[in-house]
């Protein structure tokens, strides 16, 4: 049983974000907007390490 789908990935390719951090792309899940309306919420959760500072330059990041 698949958890997930990759029915919008064409979509969400278009978008530069995606574009320049595949991995970034959200996981949605298989019965996204079956049950209601449809929301999805996109958050970011990094795990750098202590000494990163990729983060303190946008152009950078």
């Amino acid at each position: 049983m698949n958890y997930y789908t990759e029915a919008f990935d064409d979509q969400l390719d278009k978008i530069e974000i995606y574009q320049c951090y595949p991995l970034f792309k959200p996981f949605v899940g298989s019965v996204y907007g079956r049950n209601g309306p449809r929301i999805l919420l996109i958050a970011e959760s990094h795990y750098l390490p202590p000494e990163s500072t990729v983060h303190r330059d946008p152009a950078n990041w």
